[in-house]
């Protein structure tokens, strides 16, 4: 089937999340969407076959609130990978550096960069991301603006790079989850992560004996994520993230457990955890 060629990712062509698709899947046809909702949206919609989202960064902490939008949509994740944030800073062709007046980029990159942007004294702007500051550039052929995004970025919209890495934290790291229609097992049981969404009964220690849960199946609990949902704002769901398989004894045990404190328990995949480079 021609969609499942096609991988959906939020941003302009350019962005870092497009960067992850093309060293990820190059065999696949990347479609550049709007938001996150439209990225789920075209994976509900058999438009394309996979979709990549970030969800954290090891210097701004979480990216996207994907945990109300999973309960919207039949999808599952299947994977995840990581990429090294390497900022560039690029200007229109052949503009030197003593040209440039101000630093446009995203409002993490530009705090990212902040070592590099006042040794060259530039004011910044904030733009709504970082491949959109790099597209805006070139269109408008301005002089004395320079723009912090990917090295693909530049290729793409033709912008000369004048410096590469300059990032202050050299770990900068994002953690992107891949979403596909349907589960994608894990063969065996080592090395897997398991993500769930859940809702708390709205009792007193609901949350205490959830957790309990976990400890007492003696299952590693790596992420927890809250939020309030309903237009009371009383009932807390949580997203989190465990190592074990979903189709082992010790995680069916806990997800029994569970069922006495909560009121929703969804399964959204259990994928090989892997290693940030």
């Amino acid at each position: 089937m021609i969609y499942q060629k096609k991988i959906a990712y939020q941003g302009r062509p350019g962005s870092y999340s497009h960067a992850v698709v093309e060293t990820l899947y190059p065999q696949m046809r990347p479609l550049a969407c709007q938001t996150f909702e439209d990225a789920f949206e075209a994976l509900d919609n058999d438009l394309v076959g996979k979709a990549v989202i970030p969800i954290d960064n090891s210097i701004a902490g979480r990216v996207a609130d994907v945990h109300h939008l999973l309960p919207q949509y039949n999808v599952y994740i299947t994977d995840e990978a990581f990429l090294p944030i390497r900022h560039c800073f690029m200007v229109n062709r052949d503009v030197a550096l003593d040209n440039i007046k101000t630093v446009k980029s995203h409002v993490h990159a530009l705090p990212q960069c902040r070592d590099f942007i006042a040794k060259h004294g530039f004011h910044t702007l904030v733009a709504a991301d970082t491949a959109g500051a790099a597209e805006a550039l070139a269109e408008s052929g301005d002089q004395e603006i320079g723009v912090i995004a990917s090295q693909l970025a530049a290729q793409i919209y033709g912008l000369d790079i004048l410096a590469q890495d300059i990032q202050d934290a050299k770990d900068n790291t994002t953690r992107f989850l891949v979403f596909e229609k349907e589960p994608r097992l894990p063969e065996g049981f080592e090395d897997c992560l398991t993500s769930l969404v859940f809702a708390v009964k709205n009792e007193a220690a609901s949350l205490h004996k959830a957790l309990g849960c976990f400890a007492e199946g003696e299952l590693n609990l790596i992420k927890l994520e809250s939020y309030l949902s309903g237009a009371e704002f009383r009932v807390a769901q949580f997203y989190c993230e465990f190592q074990g398989h979903y189709e082992s004894e010790s995680v069916q045990s806990v997800l029994k457990a569970l069922e006495s404190y909560t009121d929703l328990i969804q399964w959204c995949g259990t994928y090989s955890q892997r290693l940030a480079r």
